[in-house]
C-alpha cells in the first residue's frame, strides 16, 4: 500500500515540477481530456476569436517601450489568465 503512495506522489511531483505537464494536467482537469494537449490545440487554433485576441495581445507586447506600460500589461493579462481558468 505505501508503494502505491509513493509511486502516486512521485508522479505527482514529477506532473507539477514541469510546466508543460502541470498545463497539460491542469487542461485535462477542464475537461480537454489529452494528455499530449493536442485536443486543445486544435479547438483553440480553430477559434476565431481566440486567435484574434492573441494577435491583439502580440500587437500591444511590440508597442510596450516601458516598464510601466509592460507592468500594466502583465497586471491586466494575469486577470484574463485566471478569468480562463474558471
Amino acid at each position: 500500500m505505501s508503494e502505491q503512495y509513493s509511486s502516486l506522489v512521485n508522479k505527482a511531483q514529477s506532473i507539477l515540477s514541469h510546466p508543460i505537464d502541470r498545463g497539460l494536467y491542469l487542461l485535462s482537469l477542464r475537461g480537454f481530456g489529452s494528455n499530449s494537449g493536442e485536443e486543445w490545440e486544435t479547438q483553440k487554433m480553430s477559434d476565431p476569436e481566440f486567435l484574434g485576441r492573441v494577435m491583439e495581445l502580440n500587437e500591444r507586447l511590440e508597442e510596450i517601450e516601458t516598464y510601466e506600460e509592460w507592468k500594466q500589461f502583465r497586471d491586466e493579462n494575469d486577470v484574463e489568465l485566471k478569468e480562463l481558468q474558471m
